[in-house]
């Protein structure tokens, strides 16, 4: 029997330098890192790689990627979870809100009871979708700051009000999950408006923006209303609860396209709606299940409303029936 002994000879895996952070990556995470969108997507590595807990890691300014060799080839590079270790995941939508399976501009992933849509999903779908993001656990939340955030397995997706409109980004979770694990780390690269990591793919704001990420004349206040279709619940539709909300500017005209978090709150839990976009009028309303509510408790439901930077905010009630 004829034995050959060969030798490889491993060769020097390609390797890039990243003036910005003075940090390298290399291999397969700097293959991933190229195929998924670059620095407009991870921002620049804020680590060289480490093992965590028996696994190959580097952390970059909004991810975190690991090294997983026993998977198929195609996914042995993965995001780390870190939304699901730093978010706000939120209990799944009522079924009466869970959109039809051919609506083009919203997309419900049953897995974990959420929605993404409109400007969100363009952007999720353009940069690896699941693979990459992972599945939705939180609807579109709208911030006291005025931005409009969600939040997924491995990352969370930002809308910030800008002169031209805004972009939608990654919130840094990669360098908040570094900072936790690695207080004493050196100080990690500032993010400025020059930099890669905020001229992300953005969906810029004119004719062809989403619903709901319009740009055009920002109001210099807004005002909310809103009533409800049931003071009382029962009746003909003991079950549910119809909100109508309206949004005007400091003139008392509708603002079109402005987002409007609801939060119904009762002795039994809260729940957070992320409401369609108000239309042309500034007008917006949803049906939710009202679900288990212990007979004569009274529902709190409020809204926040958002558009330009603006944010307004108001509440109403009504009482469960017996």
């Amino acid at each position: 029997m004829l034995f050959i002994s060969v030798v490889a000879y491993a060769q020097e895996p390609e390797k890039r330098f990243f003036p910005e952070s003075g940090k390298t990556v290399a291999g397969p995470f700097l293959q991933f890192f190229d195929e998924h969108g670059g620095l407009d997507i991870f921002g620049p590595p804020i680590s060289e790689e480490l093992v965590e807990d028996g696994v190959r890691v580097q952390y970059f300014r909004n991810l975190r990627l690991e090294l997983h060799p026993e998977n198929p080839r195609p996914y042995r590079v993965q995001p780390g979870l870190l939304g699901d270790l730093l978010g706000k995941p939120q209990p799944p939508i009522p079924s009466a809100l869970i959109p039809l399976a051919d609506n083009p501009d919203e997309r419900y992933y049953p897995q974990t009871g959420h929605t993404v849509k409109q400007g969100f999903l363009a952007f999720f779908d353009y940069y690896g979708g699941l693979d990459l993001f992972g599945y939705p656990i939180s609807e579109m939340i709208v911030e006291a700051d005025g931005r409009v955030t969600q939040w997924f397995q491995k990352a969370q997706l930002e809308w910030k009000p800008g002169p031209a409109g805004g972009q939608i980004r990654l919130t840094a979770l990669g360098e908040m999950a570094y900072k936790r694990r690695y207080p004493d780390l050196a100080q990690v690269p500032a993010e400025t408006p020059e930099s890669p990591a905020t001229q992300s793919f953005g969906l810029d704001m004119g004719a062809s923006a989403p619903p709901g990420i319009m740009g055009g004349l920002t109001p210099k206040a807004l005002k909310a209303t809103i009533s409800l279709q049931n003071a009382v619940t029962g009746g003909f539709n003991p079950g549910y609860q119809q909100v109508f909300v309206y949004v005007t500017d400091e003139n008392d005209v509708g603002v079109p396209d402005a987002f409007v978090q609801l939060t119904v709150s009762s002795p039994a839990g809260k729940h957070i709606i992320a409401m369609p976009p108000t239309d042309r009028t500034g007008l917006t309303k949803v049906s939710f299940e009202i679900g288990r509510v212990e007979p004569g408790s009274n529902v709190i439901v409020s809204a926040l409303a958002s558009y330009g930077g603006q944010v307004a905010s108001t509440e109403t009630s009504f009482r469960s029936w017996y």
